[in-house]
């Protein structure tokens, strides 16, 4: 991966007695998609594919900026909640969707694109 792309990676937790949902410890990784500069290249069914076959209860999407800066853009606001509407559906929550820049991040949660 070269320092241009944005790097994708999926965290689930397994629903049943063995994995409390309070805990929400990931149990499986993914990379559902890549993206350039300034694209995503990612798809709902890619992330739930996942979570799906992990038997998830839940999942939590991290990605990194290639320009160090971790402030949502509008399309990474723009995934988040057609996540957020997809997982509603499949009934798998999205617990969050973090932004690494070089020396800190952003939660689109803790920033309240949840709740818009």
């Amino acid at each position: 991966m070269g320092t241009d792309e944005h790097r994708w990676e999926m965290k689930s937790s397994a629903g049943g007695a063995s994995v409390p949902a309070s805990r929400r410890e990931p149990e499986t990784d993914g990379s559902p998609g890549v993206g350039t500069m300034d694209t995503l290249l990612m798809h709902p069914r890619e992330v739930f594919r996942c979570a799906i076959i992990a038997a998830a209860a839940s999942i939590a999407i991290i990605h990194n900026h290639p320009s160090g800066e971790s402030a949502p853009s509008e399309a990474d606001i723009k995934v988040t909640r057609d996540l957020i509407r997809a997982g509603q559906l499949l009934k798998i929550e999205l617990i969050d969707h973090v932004v690494l820049g070089n020396q800190n991040h952003s939660s689109l949660r803790e920033l309240g694109y949840f709740y818009a």
